[in-house]
């Protein structure tokens, strides 16, 4: 009895110690197209002979970037063309992993990539493998930043887990036919085949997982804010008006006024979407025609040039104000004992009662001249 349960002790932990080694990557073949094709590689596509009429799978040597990159050719220039490239490996095929090179703004790895698996490479058995790739970056060494790039970079690599028994591999560039493209929208660096049998296919963390260049255009826009440029209107009577809009990505806009008085004061109005949101320091604009009318009397904010129109005298803010007087507007009898009519410059008794002063005045300066002739032709006669 002893004796079989150690034996089946042993038979489990042969086969827990066996469960990590099938389950692990065994070899890794690496073709970092240096020059000339591999001795893996069993077929690529060439089509035509006159070198002014035809297209292919090609390695070009690319001095801006110091590589050679697999890369369609096509002569003339044309980008519709698929172009592939097969390997055979000894093994069972476990995953994959590129280097891609993608042309700013057009090449797309995982449309422009197609990756297809065949357990013995004949025609109809190839099975195509879903793929997953890294977000653009790209150079630092050799471009200013992102938008400055020519090519960025992505890598390529199979979403899902591969059966065991596929040791073919096909790499297909696949045909673009969108304006501007080009035969070169994604060329491949390097090309690295993981072997062995029930590997997991590798994750991508959110951070790093792929973006197109379309959904960057549509974020980049989504977080853009233009500012307009910043008008000042200056009007007869010294005081000026400054406005400034701001227009986001979802067009709402944000308008704010800003009004500077000859006195120096300034109110300011700030209006989102046509509505006005917010009101700042009294009088904003004299007219407002674009802001609304903010101006008026002031009666909700206070006149900022100090031209109270009423209620203009001190409140005392405990509720104590006897010693006020009742109305600003009414004189009082310590004014002067002036009368109300009397600064009232419509009241027609005032010339009036000054006719009989001005006629004394000329009947004394008539008289005082009348003497002063007599005198002087008195002492003529003399």
């Amino acid at each position: 009895m002893k004796k079989s349960i150690a034996l089946f002790l042993s038979l489990a932990l042969l086969l827990t110690l066996s469960l990590p080694a099938a389950a692990a990557v065994t070899d890794t073949f690496v073709d970092e197209i240096v020059d000339g094709f591999d001795a893996k590689v069993v077929e690529f596509s060439s089509v035509g002979e006159d070198p002014n009429n035809s297209h292919k799978i090609a390695f070009e040597n690319n001095p801006d970037l110091g590589a050679t990159l697999l890369i369609k050719a096509a002569a003339p220039r044309d980008a519709k063309w698929d172009e592939y490239i097969t390997y055979k490996m000894d093994k069972n095929i476990a995953g994959f992993e590129f280097s891609v090179m993608c042309c700013a703004g057009l090449g797309d790895p995982l449309e422009d990539i197609s990756v297809f698996i065949s357990k013995n490479g004949t025609e109809g058995s190839w099975q195509q493998v879903k793929t997953q790739a890294t977000k653009y970056v790209y150079d630092e060494d050799i471009y200013i930043n992102f938008d400055k790039a020519y090519w960025h970079q992505s890598t390529l690599m199979n979403k899902s887990k591969i059966p065991s028994g596929y040791k073919y591999i096909k790499i297909q560039l696949n045909g673009c036919t969108e304006a501007n493209d080009v035969p070169w929208n994604v060329a491949i660096d390097t090309i690295k085949i993981y072997m062995g049998s029930d590997v997991a296919a590798p994750t991508i963390s959110a951070e790093d997982k792929f973006v197109s260049y379309a959904e960057l255009a549509a974020q980049k826009e989504a977080t853009k804010t233009t500012e307009s440029t910043t008008t000042t209107t200056t009007k007869a009577e010294n005081t000026s008006t400054t406005t400034a809009t701001t227009t986001k990505a979802d067009n709402s806009t944000t308008t704010t006024a800003t009004t500077t008085k000859a006195d120096g004061t300034t109110g300011s109005t700030l209006k989102t979407n046509g509505s006005t949101s917010a009101t700042v320091g009294g009088d904003v604009s004299s007219d407002a025609t674009t802001l609304g009318d903010v101006s008026g009397d002031a009666t909700t904010l206070g006149d900022v040039s100090g031209d109270t129109t009423e209620n203009d005298q001190a409140t005392d803010p405990t509720g104590d104000n006897s010693d006020v007087s009742q109305d600003a507007s009414e004189p009082t009898e310590d004014d002067g004992g002036a009368d109300k009519e009397s600064v009232d410059g419509n009241d027609d008794d005032q010339p009036k009662n000054a006719l009989p002063f001005i006629i004394i005045g000329a009947v004394v300066v008539l008289a005082a001249a009348g003497v002063v002739v007599f005198v002087v032709l008195k002492k003529k006669k003399a």
